[in-house]
Protein backbone atom coordinates (compact mmCIF):
# COMPACT_ATOMS: atom_id res chain seq x y z
CA UNK A 1 0.00 0.00 0.00
CA UNK A 2 1.21 3.41 -0.84
CA UNK A 3 0.63 6.40 1.37
CA UNK A 4 -0.73 9.58 -0.09
CA UNK A 5 1.73 12.43 -0.18
CA UNK A 6 1.07 15.32 2.21
CA UNK A 7 -0.78 18.26 0.64
CA UNK A 8 1.20 21.21 -0.58
CA UNK A 9 1.76 23.99 1.95
CA UNK A 10 -0.54 26.44 0.12
CA UNK A 11 -3.49 24.03 0.24
CA UNK A 12 -2.77 23.29 3.88
CA UNK A 13 -2.68 27.00 4.75
CA UNK A 14 -5.89 27.64 2.83
CA UNK A 15 -7.56 24.73 4.62
CA UNK A 16 -6.37 26.02 7.99
CA UNK A 17 -7.72 29.49 7.18
CA UNK A 18 -11.10 28.00 6.18
CA UNK A 19 -11.29 25.94 9.37
CA UNK A 20 -10.27 28.96 11.49
CA UNK A 21 -13.01 31.07 9.87
CA UNK A 22 -15.59 28.34 10.48
CA UNK A 23 -14.52 28.03 14.13
CA UNK A 24 -14.70 31.80 14.61
CA UNK A 25 -18.23 31.85 13.20
CA UNK A 26 -19.22 28.96 15.43
CA UNK A 27 -17.75 30.62 18.53
CA UNK A 28 -19.62 33.85 17.73
CA UNK A 29 -22.89 31.94 17.41
CA UNK A 30 -22.28 30.16 20.73
CA UNK A 31 -21.53 33.47 22.48
CA UNK A 32 -24.71 34.97 21.03
CA UNK A 33 -26.79 32.00 22.23
CA UNK A 34 -25.24 32.18 25.70
CA UNK A 35 -26.04 35.90 25.82
CA UNK A 36 -29.66 35.27 24.81
CA UNK A 37 -30.05 32.62 27.49
CA UNK A 38 -28.39 34.79 30.16
CA UNK A 39 -30.72 37.65 29.27
CA UNK A 40 -33.72 35.36 29.35
CA UNK A 41 -32.78 33.94 32.76
CA UNK A 42 -32.33 37.43 34.17
CA UNK A 43 -35.98 38.23 33.49
CA UNK A 44 -39.08 37.77 35.55
CA UNK A 45 -38.25 34.24 36.65
CA UNK A 46 -40.71 32.55 34.31
CA UNK A 47 -39.75 30.16 31.55
CA UNK A 48 -41.44 32.15 28.80
CA UNK A 49 -38.24 33.86 27.63
CA UNK A 50 -36.38 30.54 27.58
CA UNK A 51 -39.22 28.92 25.63
CA UNK A 52 -39.18 31.76 23.09
CA UNK A 53 -35.41 31.39 22.67
CA UNK A 54 -35.90 27.65 22.09
CA UNK A 55 -38.64 28.41 19.57
CA UNK A 56 -36.30 30.74 17.65
CA UNK A 57 -33.64 28.03 17.67
CA UNK A 58 -36.01 25.44 16.19
CA UNK A 59 -37.63 27.81 13.71
CA UNK A 60 -36.06 26.33 10.60
CA UNK A 61 -36.45 22.88 9.10
CA UNK A 62 -33.16 21.77 7.56
CA UNK A 63 -32.09 19.13 5.08
CA UNK A 64 -31.10 15.84 6.69
CA UNK A 65 -27.45 14.86 6.62
CA UNK A 66 -27.12 11.23 5.54
CA UNK A 67 -24.82 9.16 7.76
CA UNK A 68 -24.26 5.48 8.28
CA UNK A 69 -22.28 3.77 11.05
CA UNK A 70 -21.98 0.52 9.09
CA UNK A 71 -18.79 -0.88 7.63
CA UNK A 72 -20.01 -0.27 4.09
CA UNK A 73 -21.58 3.06 5.13
CA UNK A 74 -19.88 5.21 2.51
CA UNK A 75 -21.73 3.36 -0.21
CA UNK A 76 -25.04 3.71 1.63
CA UNK A 77 -24.45 7.41 2.18
CA UNK A 78 -23.63 7.83 -1.51
CA UNK A 79 -26.83 5.99 -2.48
CA UNK A 80 -28.89 8.09 -0.08
CA UNK A 81 -27.40 11.31 -1.46
CA UNK A 82 -28.03 10.17 -5.02
CA UNK A 83 -31.64 9.25 -4.24
CA UNK A 84 -32.09 12.54 -2.42
CA UNK A 85 -30.68 14.69 -5.23
CA UNK A 86 -32.46 12.87 -8.02
CA UNK A 87 -35.78 12.03 -6.44
CA UNK A 88 -36.73 14.07 -3.40
CA UNK A 89 -34.88 17.36 -3.26
CA UNK A 90 -37.06 19.29 -5.69
CA UNK A 91 -40.23 18.38 -3.82
CA UNK A 92 -38.96 18.55 -0.24
CA UNK A 93 -37.41 21.99 -0.59
CA UNK A 94 -40.74 23.51 -1.61
CA UNK A 95 -42.46 21.93 1.39
CA UNK A 96 -39.66 23.04 3.73
CA UNK A 97 -39.87 26.59 2.38
CA UNK A 98 -43.58 26.67 3.20
CA UNK A 99 -42.98 25.14 6.63
CA UNK A 100 -40.14 27.56 7.41
CA UNK A 101 -42.34 30.51 6.40
CA UNK A 102 -45.12 29.28 8.67
CA UNK A 103 -42.66 28.69 11.52
CA UNK A 104 -41.23 32.19 11.19
CA UNK A 105 -44.69 33.78 11.14
CA UNK A 106 -45.78 31.75 14.15
CA UNK A 107 -42.60 32.59 16.02
CA UNK A 108 -43.00 36.32 15.38
CA UNK A 109 -46.65 36.19 16.44
CA UNK A 110 -45.87 34.29 19.65
CA UNK A 111 -43.09 36.72 20.52
CA UNK A 112 -45.38 39.70 19.93
CA UNK A 113 -48.13 38.10 22.02
CA UNK A 114 -45.66 37.45 24.81
CA UNK A 115 -44.55 41.10 24.73
CA UNK A 116 -48.16 42.28 24.81
CA UNK A 117 -48.90 39.95 27.72
CA UNK A 118 -45.91 41.34 29.65
CA UNK A 119 -47.06 44.91 28.97
CA UNK A 120 -50.61 44.07 30.06
CA UNK A 121 -49.29 42.42 33.23
CA UNK A 122 -47.22 45.53 34.06
CA UNK A 123 -50.25 47.75 33.44
CA UNK A 124 -52.47 45.60 35.69
CA UNK A 125 -49.84 45.79 38.45
CA UNK A 126 -49.74 49.59 38.11
CA UNK A 127 -53.53 49.82 38.24
CA UNK A 128 -53.72 47.49 41.26
CA UNK A 129 -51.18 49.64 43.10
CA UNK A 130 -53.17 52.75 42.20
CA UNK A 131 -56.46 51.21 43.40
CA UNK A 132 -54.81 50.10 46.65
CA UNK A 133 -53.52 53.63 47.18
CA UNK A 134 -56.98 55.13 46.53
CA UNK A 135 -58.66 52.60 48.84
CA UNK A 136 -56.16 53.37 51.59
CA UNK A 137 -56.85 57.09 51.20
CA UNK A 138 -60.64 56.52 51.32
CA UNK A 139 -60.46 54.41 54.51
CA UNK A 140 -58.36 56.85 56.52
CA UNK A 141 -60.44 59.09 58.82
CA UNK A 142 -60.56 62.75 57.89
CA UNK A 143 -58.19 65.04 59.69
CA UNK A 144 -59.36 66.20 63.13
CA UNK A 145 -61.17 69.53 63.19
CA UNK A 146 -59.29 72.45 64.76
CA UNK A 147 -60.11 73.11 68.43
CA UNK A 148 -62.97 75.50 69.16
CA UNK A 149 -64.69 74.70 65.89
CA UNK A 150 -66.95 72.09 67.36
CA UNK A 151 -70.57 72.27 66.40
CA UNK A 152 -73.19 70.93 68.74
Amino acid sequence: MSETPPPPAAESDAERARVAAALATLRAAVRQRQGELATARGGEGDDLALDLAELRRREFVEEPVPVSPRRFGRGLVLLRKLFWHLGLKWHARAVWAQQNGFNQSSSRLLQELAERERAARRRVEQLEARVAKLEAAAVEPPAAAPPGDERR
